[in-house]
């Protein structure tokens, strides 16, 4: 695939108009340095940022330190106790930044003809909502009784380069996809980013097939697949010692429950409230992090709403929430909007029903 004008020397104003785009305060890098002060100090060190951006298109990176970044591990848990309860967070030089910035602007045109239809991130128009969806109606379809023993389900982190692989293996008839319903669409992956469910046949053949795929995949990238972050469900009607051979042919362990994918719960069945007891500890946290008696109805008013009853929507823009989830939900909300100190008790003057209607209907709009 040709990409016309990606060549091209980088003028002083594209690297401008990349600069302005960006966000002004990150977190700093090894030059110590944030885009606000490029932003503010642009008619003096615009010249040198441009020829650094243009020299690194045109001759490579002479300077070796541009590339050098600052690790930091972000826990993805309260209490970590390994380095895989850690999100590695790298910190870039400006520079570097730009440069790469510089790249996506020229390369985004054209990454519908890059990504698979089976990538869900980068892509304008695609996003998590629709692969929850989809991955939560594979899930119910797998893991209801009578169905085809189809699938496991394997989670890996890999990359673009395996969707090609596998959508080569499914044109050639080798890789058996799963499909919903008679006559349907055939399911074999789904990508977001680096983080993919696999659909196949609950057989031998294709565990074979998806463990030699995974190591030739290793092999030639030189990017370890974590297993200890891999699963794999199959349907009820898998018998115990297939899930075994299964699971010895892939290297990784069965559950009977997919957990989250996207941050969004797979369930197969009604939600339960334990599916959704992270949403509640955020909203807990939140009024911990907060003194509400320091604030006046109009912060809290403004709190509530901006942050409180927005952490659940990205839930349930897949899901159904239980009412239990909801309810408590409210409580939290009513408590931080009339409570006058951290004292569990309080009276609200004005009805919850009143107060969640619309501001022009006499509400406060939460």
């Amino acid at each position: 695939m040709k990409f016309p004008g990606n060549t091209a020397p980088v003028t002083k104003e594209e690297v401008h108009r990349v600069v302005m785009s960006m966000k002004s305060f990150k977190a700093l890098g090894p030059d110590g340095f944030q885009l606000f002060f490029f932003k503010k100090y642009w008619p003096i060190v615009g010249d040198e940022l441009w020829r650094t951006v243009k020299d690194a298109f045109r001759l490579g990176f002479s300077d070796s330190s541009l590339l050098e970044t600052q690790m930091v591990l972000i826990p993805k848990v309260d209490h970590p106790v390994s380095l895989k309860e850690f999100r590695p967070i790298s910190l870039c030089n400006v520079a570097w930044k730009v440069i790469s910035k510089v790249l996506v602007a020229r390369l985004r045109p054209f990454l519908p003809g890059i990504i698979g239809p089976f990538q869900g991130s980068f892509i304008p128009g695609r996003g998590t909502r629709d692969h929850s969806i989809i991955a939560q109606e594979a899930f119910h379809f797998i893991r209801k009784e009578g169905s085809h023993p189809l699938s496991p389900y394997l989670f890996v982190f890999c990359m673009e380069r395996l969707a090609l692989r596998i959508s080569e293996l499914l044109q050639e008839g080798r890789w058996k996809p799963i499909k919903l319903s008679p006559g349907g669409f055939p399911l074999s992956h789904l990508f977001f980013a680096d983080d993919i469910l696999l659909f196949c046949q609950a057989s031998d053949d294709q565990a074979r097939l998806v463990a030699s795929i995974l190591e030739a995949f290793s092999r030639s990238s030189g990017l370890r697949v974590n297993l200890s972050k891999s699963k794999f469900v199959s349907s009820r009607r898998v018998p115990q010692r297939r899930i075994d051979i299964l699971g010895g042919w892939l290297g990784i362990g069965h559950t009977a429950r997919i957990g989250k994918y996207l941050g969004v719960p797979m369930t197969h069945g009604q939600p339960r409230c334990a599916d959704f007891y992270d949403v509640m500890d955020k909203i807990q946290g939140r009024l911990a992090a907060w003194k509400s008696k320091l604030l006046n109805k109009a912060g809290k008013l403004c709190l509530v709403k901006s942050t409180i009853s927005s952490i659940p929507v990205y839930s349930m823009q897949t899901l159904w929430l239980p009412q239990a989830v909801c309810t408590r939900i409210d409580q939290a909300c009513r408590r931080m909007l009339w409570a006058n100190s951290d004292n569990t008790r309080f009276w609200f003057p004005v009805s919850w029903d009143v107060v969640t209607q619309p501001t022009e209907f006499g509400g406060l709009g939460l």
